[in-house]
């Protein structure tokens, strides 16, 4: 009953400020972890039976406030919406990720998904033995755990901390970073192309299984997940192309 009791807050909590000073602390760490994040702008946490039955998407504008005056949470959109038509919300900006293992679906064309090349993964393109990263990244005096959380590619072809990011690649290439930005920009456009495209063949050959293996015409509702996931996935590591 514990277990069940946190997984709802993990997945049905609202954030906000609602004037309910420190909540109870909930002996479970993800649900710590969310709370630390929203402590320093002094949020509430809050279960919202009904207004949490609304479902997701991105490019809602809502606000959820209290009215201590009716004793009830109202609900609002910044636009006007239509009678008959479903009532979205934010579940915040999160990625496909995020919102599968949270709430069990993911998000068509998400603004906010990401897709990240592990460590291990840039070893094997660049052609380093495993592991040997960190190493390379002293020797060049930079950070050695630095690529430890590998390269974030983001909508529209950005690298999170670019910055960062391409000087320590740089290094493991034996190239030093270049005075010329399009160089480097260059450098590191065609190794992450050649990633892309391999996860691209990867994720296609994954699709061609999950259907070969399917025991009907139609997939399972699992099976819908996993390849919506990944065309999710797909559409992302194009666009970066």
């Amino acid at each position: 009953e514990l277990q069940w009791a946190c997984e709802q807050c993990l997945s049905r909590a609202f954030g906000g400020n609602f004037g309910a000073g420190a909540l109870a602390w909930v002996p479970v760490v993800g649900l710590l972890a969310e709370l630390a994040r929203s402590g320093a702008s002094g949020q509430d946490y809050v279960m919202a039976p009904m207004i949490d039955s609304c479902n997701h998407s991105s490019g809602t504008r809502t606000c959820m406030d209290f009215d201590p005056l009716g004793g009830a949470f109202e609900l609002r959109s910044a636009s006007a919406v239509p009678a008959g038509t479903q009532f979205l919300i934010s579940y915040g900006p999160k990625s496909n990720d995020e919102l599968w293992q949270r709430f069990g679906f993911v998000e068509e064309d998400n603004p906010h998904d990401c897709y990240v090349i592990q460590m291990e993964v840039l070893e094997r393109l660049i052609g380093v033995p495993g592991n040997s990263f960190p190493t390379l990244l002293a020797s060049a005096g930079l950070d050695k755990n630095l690529l430890n959380d590998g390269v974030t590619v983001q909508r529209g072809g950005r690298v999170k901390d670019a910055d960062i990011v391409f000087p320590g690649i740089c290094a493991v290439l034996s190239n030093p970073m270049p005075t010329a930005g399009e160089d480097a920009n260059k450098a590191i456009t065609n190794l992450l192309q050649d990633a892309i495209e391999q996860l691209l063949d990867e994720t296609e050959e994954m699709d061609k299984k999950i259907e070969a293996d399917s025991t009907s015409s139609h997939l399972t509702s699992v099976q819908r997940l996993i390849k919506d996931f990944r065309a999710e996935k797909a559409r992302l590591l194009r666009e970066a192309l």
